[in-house]
């Protein structure tokens, strides 16, 4: 039977115990990193009339037209919208507003982290 003296097996131990501690440290680190890159991008802008007013309540609809995935949205009451978390690709935006005609925009690309602003 062979035995080992016990200040050769704390060391071990000691060393077993950083080396878990770093191993958990750099895997910790890493989901961060991947938690925080994002592969969406978004469609951001404001709708006014020909006068330049801002219309609030304006419905505006973004389909990608790949996959025919419509998202509808509203302007806020200054006018503004934001259609967040869109995957990558072509884009069609639609804005229509009572009493007044439908605006539209074709061929919008969003690529990854993108922010397209698109105003009417």
């Amino acid at each position: 039977m062979h035995v080992v003296d016990s200040s050769v097996q704390r060391w071990w131990i000691a060393r077993l115990g950083w080396l878990c501690f770093v191993v958990a440290a750099v895997l910790s680190m890493a989901a961060v990193s991947a938690y925080a890159q994002t592969d969406t991008g978004a469609i951001v802008g404001s709708v006014q009339d020909k006068s330049g007013a801002r219309l609030p309540a304006a419905t505006v609809e973004v389909t990608n037209t790949a996959t025919g995935v419509m998202r509808s949205y509203l302007t806020n009451g200054d006018g503004e919208y934001e259609a967040l978390q869109l995957i990558p690709g072509v884009y069609r935006v639609a804005v229509k507003h009572a009493g007044f005609s439908t605006a539209v925009r074709d061929n919008v690309a969003v690529n990854v982290q993108d922010r397209v602003q698109v105003d009417f």
